[in-house]
């Protein structure tokens, strides 16, 4: 809009000069808009009134209304008032647990008998067969995306596919049989992701004459590996991502060849081709992430023997892994000419690790195996994007730094780019600033010896005389393997650190961060002892390894340990077995990816914070229990696999209590619980139930369910009643808005339970995980009494999601 000024009558007119646009460009303006939101533009004025029954962009969007019923009574409006003579060249729709997919049918009707020209629907029902054949046929389509996911099967069946003016087409989560693409006479680009090849044969063929680009995620087969035939010559682009396809048979004559897959324990079934048909190919990018599974001497065969069909590649991009895997084996490389004649540039890219001072392991038999052939080709080194925490002091006065510390003086940080000798004088000024920001002496020490803590063990040795010997007596060791080329180089290191310190001292805390590691006898087992031996107080020891056998006992028996967090992963057997801890001291306790066997918690007598997570219990008995005195916040996460149907937890002092993605069966829990939260996906709804009552004085109460591709069901809306009855006590409840919407979808069930909050202050609902801030959330009137019947006074609450000025 723009002012303009009468002098004569002394009025302001607004100029409309969005109305005075031409009707095409404002239809190519709403286009990015919600069909809901178009329709409302008859409002504005007369030139608005009829404009959207033009639109030949129709988007539409279950999310802006409050049901499936209110969603098909919009469709009918839209498609029977719109302007039957104006054609269709756009339509997506997007739906969520839909039921009835009647409006699916009536909007691709529609579109293809207005010749749309594209089509994008994405969504999730719980029926297979509503699926319309009609969206597999048009003569004048030319671009689909379909993505229709079904529960609890979650693929929709594809047979064939008539579109001869189609040039891409997107499909996902689809079952595949036969052939499909052979009447797609001109498609140029096809993506199938999360695809599953049915039928007893083992080929699945792609048959298409004028196919450019080929991109395959995701895609799984019922009969072991499948062997996939692309018949299309003028194809120039193919990726494949984590797909289990034992053969490839591509035409000749690729230009670019991207292959990302994942390594899952030791077993690595690399991808083979029947023919040769990389002959002219410019740009190739091979991506494997190895979990936690070591490098073995058959991955890396694998590899090279992959590498070696690619001796035509002028453009190579590996992640770093692909080179750490083969260079670990340079003995198979020793006797390799470079099959790479052709190479203008070779990229390590590194910009997966979260390390940017990680040193990727790159042997000159891998460097001769790219590069001996092509010597004039360039050498890239892609690390990670690097975010600096504080501003770089390198170039600043002191003054100016000691600025910038009263400014952030409680949260003050170091990248660790700056462990380097650069960064000496950063340090320097930063401790004279902080000098100037405080005059006592003590809290300056204190400042210099916290900021120290913060940088990594292996930097300090190399600074200036001030710093020679001020390593030696540090009271907070980190050590990480991520810094070091082998594990033996950390061995020797971490020996060096421990008989080098001052072993007169304490030491107050040690963290240990290690990956795929061999062998944990050596540095682990010393680092353990050295700290509990210099009265260690705060232990944290997280990494993976092949071997159970290697973590020494002594972790588990401290008398000065007041904290401890352990995250032992194994690949091939994942978790780390506990029959007894031994911790008097200890108040607080995290465990990860742990076999817990008897009664591991009784000794443990000062303990208040336990948390488990990805825990498994073991043992004949059905009842595992957690026996400790003065306990006082429990956290239970993701015990998918636990076998024990009960979990009595004996300790008198609990007042908060937080399950997440549990399958207990039973809890046995002490009365007077303050605080409860509870998170758990739909199908697990009711689960735990307890055996008594601790819910006599609750003061605050999370519920969240995640209902994911799932619709609301009748039993779903039971098992959350029963619930939320027994947490008649609470005074503060919050719940995610899909527990909301459940029971408020069967008003039937409310309409004669009365409210159980007697004592609620505030209800809030939290829709704050859904992205779409238009979203109205289902409450009836029903649910609304079944909360606040009993306590009329209480705040109502709606959490929206967070609004971004950008949207």
């Amino acid at each position: 809009m723009e002012r303009v000024h009468d002098n004569v009558r002394g009025v302001v007119v607004q100029e409309d000069k969005l109305s005075s646009l031409p009707n095409n460009l404002i239809h190519k303006i709403l286009s990015f808009f919600d069909i809901k939101f178009v329709v409302q533009t008859c409002l504005l004025s007369s030139r608005w009134k009829l404009l959207w029954t033009s639109m030949p962009y129709l988007n539409f969007s279950t999310d802006r209304f409050p049901n499936l019923q209110k969603f098909d009574e919009f469709v009918t409006h839209v498609l029977s008032r719109r302007n039957h003579q104006s054609e269709v060249t756009s339509v997506k729709l997007d739906f969520g647990r839909a039921e009835n997919l009647g409006f699916l049918k009536n909007i691709a009707s529609y579109a293809l008998s207005h010749n749309v020209q594209y089509l994008t629907i994405d969504g999730t029902t719980p029926r297979r067969d509503d699926c319309p054949t009609c969206l597999f046929s048009s003569q004048s389509l030319k671009q689909f995306t379909l993505s229709c996911r079904f529960y609890p099967h979650p693929n929709t069946t594809i047979t064939s596919l008539d579109f001869p003016a189609l040039t891409t087409l997107n499909l996902a989560h689809i079952e595949v049989s036969g052939d499909h693409f052979s009447k797609c006479v001109n498609l140029k680009n096809l993506t199938l992701e999360c695809f599953e090849v049915m039928g007893r044969e083992k080929v699945f063929d792609i048959i298409t004459p004028r196919l450019s680009n080929l991109t395959l995620i995701d895609g799984k087969c019922i009969i072991n590996k499948f062997i996939i035939n692309v018949i299309a010559p003028q194809l120039e682009n193919l990726t494949v991502i984590r797909c289990e396809i034992k053969y490839f048979n591509a035409p000749l004559g690729l230009s670019s060849f991207c292959y990302r897959s994942i390594v899952l324990w030791d077993f690595y079934d690399a991808l083979e081709f029947s023919n040769d048909p990389f002959h002219s190919l410019n740009k190739v990018t091979i991506g494997l992430y190895f979990s936690w599974c070591l490098y073995t001497k058959e991955h890396a065969l694998k590899i090279i023997s992959m590498l070696q069909k690619l001796h035509s590649a002028r453009h190579v991009t590996l992640d770093w892994e692909v080179v750490e895997c083969i260079s670990s084996f340079p003995d198979l490389l020793s006797h390799l000419p470079s099959p790479f004649s052709n190479l203008i540039c070779l990229t390590i890219d590194c910009s997966r690790r979260n390390n940017a001072g990680y040193k990727v392991k790159f042997s000159t038999e891998a460097k001769n195996f790219f590069l001996e052939n092509s010597p004039n080709a360039k050498f890239i080194m892609e690390v990670p994007e690097i975010h600096l925490l504080i501003v770089e002091p390198f170039d600043h006065s002191i003054d100016h730094t000691a600025t910038i510390l009263r400014q952030n003086f409680t949260r003050i940080r170091l990248h660790p780019l700056a462990m380097t000798i650069k960064a000496i004088a950063a340090v320097n000024s930063i401790i004279a600033a902080i000098a100037l920001v405080t005059t006592n002496d003590h809290v300056a020490t204190n400042w210099h010896t916290s900021m120290v803590s913060a940088l990594a063990t292996n930097w300090h040795i190399s600074c200036s005389d001030r710093w020679k010997l001020l390593w030696t007596s540090m009271p907070h060791l980190n050590f990480s393997t991520d810094r070091f080329p082998d594990l033996q180089k950390f061995d020797e290191f971490a020996a060096h650190v421990l008989s080098d310190c001052n072993h007169q001292l304490e030491v107050s805390s040690v963290k240990l961060h290690f990956k795929r590691a061999e062998n944990l006898g050596f540095f682990l087992k010393n680092i353990a002892s050295y700290a509990f031996s210099h009265n260690v107080q705060n232990l944290t020891i997280d990494g993976t390894t092949p071997s159970k056998d290697d973590y020494p006992p002594c972790l588990f028996s401290s008398r000065s340990l007041k904290q401890f967090t352990l995250s032992f992963e194994f690949y091939q057997h994942r978790s780390t077995t506990i029959t007894s801890l031994n911790f008097p001291a200890l108040t607080t306790l995290n465990l990860t990816h742990i076999y817990l066997c008897g009664d591991v918690f009784s000794t443990c007598v000062n303990l208040k914070n336990l948390t488990l997570k990805c825990f498994w219990v073991e043992g004949p008995e059905k009842a595992f229990d957690i026996i400790t005195p003065r306990l006082s916040n429990l956290t239970l996460i993701d015990d998918d696999y636990i076998s024990k149907s009960t979990v009595n937890v004996i300790a008198p002092q609990l007042e908060n209590l937080t399950i997440i993605r549990c399958n207990i069966k039973y809890i046995n829990a002490p009365p007077g619980l303050s605080s409860f939260c509870y998170r758990s996906r739909s199908w697990l709804i009711g689960v735990p139930q307890f055996t008594n009552d601790p819910f006599h004085s609750l003061n605050k109460v999370t519920i969240g369910l995640y209902f994911s591709w799932s619709p609301y069901t009748k039993e779903h809306a039971r098992k959350t009643i029963s619930m939320l009855q027994k947490l008649h006590s609470a005074r503060h409840v919050r719940l995610d808005w899909e527990v909301a919407e459940c029971i408020s979808s069967f008003p039937n069930l409310l309409s004669h339970h009365p409210s159980p909050f007697c004592n609620l202050i505030c209800l809030t609902i939290d829709y704050s995980r859904r992205n779409n801030v238009a979203y109205e959330v289902k409450i009836s009137t029903e649910a609304k009494n079944f909360f606040l019947g009993n306590s009329p006074n209480a705040t109502f609450i709606m959490e929206v999601p967070e609004v971004h000025l950008s949207e």
